[in-house]
């Protein structure tokens, strides 16, 4: 595929077909505050790990993914906080991620930031979201590239909902909660016919 500047950005194509665009994004979104180390301990302790990997749509997905070898993906998974909706979770980048200056690439920061947004309406019974949800569009602003080895805190949280566009933020902090990276998403529920397309194998 290529890519190809345009005045708003650029666009990638596979032939004459635009598969994405790219533009500028302000980096400007309402954060929450992080959550605490104790709070996402203890919801990595109670995630259903087994519960979580039946139902998987793509258990091979590289941020979320429950098939994957330990230091082959990322590894974050949506636990759930004490109360209302949202995920979070812990991550600690594998040493198989260094850029070659002991942090993750930009791409890694992108992806760190992606499924947490998805899960923060899958995992919550009361969003009736019951379907597959697949990636529209993702606006991202990396402050700090992760360091390897070092533990981060993931979130994410709703936005809002319009029919079968789902909006949602995620967040990267450090330990002592220093905020590294956020990022907007619009996510799509596929109807019945279009999630046993996705998840055929």
């Amino acid at each position: 595929m290529a890519v190809i500047a345009t005045a708003a950005g650029a666009e990638l194509r596979d032939g004459e077909t635009v598969v994405a665009t790219i533009a500028a994004w302000d980096g400007l979104l309402d954060v929450p505050a992080p959550p605490s180390v104790a709070a996402v301990e203890a919801a990595m302790r109670n995630f259903d790990l087994p519960s979580y990997a039946d139902p998987h749509p793509f258990p091979t997905c590289f941020t979320c993914g429950p098939s994957r070898e330990a230091g082959s993906g990322l590894g974050i998974y949506p636990g759930r906080p004490g109360t209302g909706p949202g995920v979070i979770w812990q991550w600690t980048p594998d040493p198989s991620l260094d850029e070659g200056d002991g942090r993750v690439a930009d791409e890694i920061m992108w992806a760190a930031l992606d499924c947490p947004g998805a899960h923060a309406w899958l995992e919550d019974e009361a969003s009736g979201v019951d379907l597959p949800v697949v990636l529209g569009r993702l606006a991202a602003r990396i402050d700090q590239r992760a360091v390897i080895g070092s533990r981060y805190l993931t979130m994410g949280w709703q936005i809002g909902q319009d029919g079968r566009k789902l909006q949602s933020g995620t967040a990267v902090w450090s330990e002592d909660g220093a905020l590294q990276a956020l990022a907007r998403a619009t996510w799509i529920v596929l109807d019945p016919e279009q999630a046993a397309a996705f998840t055929a194998v």
